[in-house]
């Protein structure tokens, strides 16, 4: 493989998720889903669901063992029900429910807006400002929102309500001590009736490049996390691969392939298709790791199949 070739296809996919990554946004889409569902068939909803529930879970504990990383300690109750002044070394947690009224009907940017809403109020106040959302149905299909605030400088963000920020229908909002486990409760619940065309199930921001790091490789493959240090920040992008073919000609193999922004090396999965079974693609074991430098070199490192181990 050239090393203009390599770079190339690297490059495009850092460019690609460089502007929301600067804005502090982490976007999930349901077009990976999408494609699963053709390969994996009927249970390609409950994978969804699996992946949703590690996403949920990986970045809200990022977010909050960033905090405390970074010297925040969370705001703590003090003298039973009655709540102190947060101090600027402490960060709040606030849980947000957010619900339509009938005559409401879901729209793709609703959300969107009020969570921006926020954003320019936690810039006005200069504080630093995390999120961590997800979406359930009623029984009449109809979603509603759980959100998760992480808030830090002792400010006390505004209820949407009030503000004009939520106009479909009611909203209500506490602290919590947990707020990891409140959103992994409302993610664990899931959903199975179908959601609305260009919805998403769960979505996070205002991550910090170190947040954003130790939640990308802990929903990175096992086999990834074996060749990389906890906390690497790894990309999954469009890779070419070059190759002589048949008659001497180039050939050029697209696939996908984990990059670690540290180095800029790229691996490739030990897993590959095999062919189509009456349940879905098959796959096969190679035996080894393949990755590539950035100075254009190429190594196998050996990898043991878990199921034959």
């Amino acid at each position: 493989m050239s090393d203009d070739t390599m770079r190339a296809s690297a490059a495009r996919a850092s460019e690609a998720s460089a502007t929301s990554e600067r804005a502090g946004l982490v976007s999930f889409s349901n077009k990976e889903e999408k494609k699963n569902s053709l390969l994996l068939g009927p249970q390609s909803h409950e994978a969804r669901l699996r992946k949703m529930r590690r996403g949920v879970l990986a970045s809200a504990m990022s977010i909050h063992n960033d905090l405390l990383a970074k010297g925040y300690q969370q705001w703590t109750e003090q003298g039973g029900a009655q709540w102190r002044y947060a101090a600027e070394h402490e960060f709040r947690c606030a849980l947000l429910t957010l619900t339509y009224a009938p005559e409401f009907e879901w729209q793709p940017s609703q959300l969107r807006v009020m969570l921006d809403h926020y954003r320019k109020w936690a810039k006005r106040n200069k504080c630093l400002f995390s999120y961590v959302w997800v979406m359930e149905l009623h029984q009449s299909g109809k979603p509603h929102y759980h959100v998760v605030f992480w808030v830090t400088g002792g400010k006390v963000p505004p209820f949407p309500d009030a503000q004009g920020w939520w106009p479909y229908g009611k909203s209500n909002a506490k602290w919590a001590h947990s707020p990891v486990g409140y959103i992994a409760k409302y993610a664990s619940k899931g959903t199975t009736a179908d959601l609305p065309k260009g919805s998403r199930l769960y979505g996070a921001g205002g991550l910090s490049i170190e947040a954003r790091a130790q939640r990308s490789w802990s929903l990175a493959p096992k086999w990834l996390r074996q060749m990389t240090e906890p906390g690497t920040l790894v990309r999954r992008v469009p890779f070419a691969i070059e190759r002589i073919g048949k008659w001497g000609k180039t050939v050029i193999d697209k696939t996908t392939a984990w990059v670690e922004a540290t180095f800029g090396n790229a691996f490739l999965s030990p897993w590959q298709s095999d062919g189509w079974t009456p349940s879905g693609v098959a796959l096969r074991h190679l035996g080894y790791v393949e990755m590539f430098t950035q100075e254009g070199d190429v190594f196998q490192i050996k990898h043991i199949n878990p199921f034959e181990a």
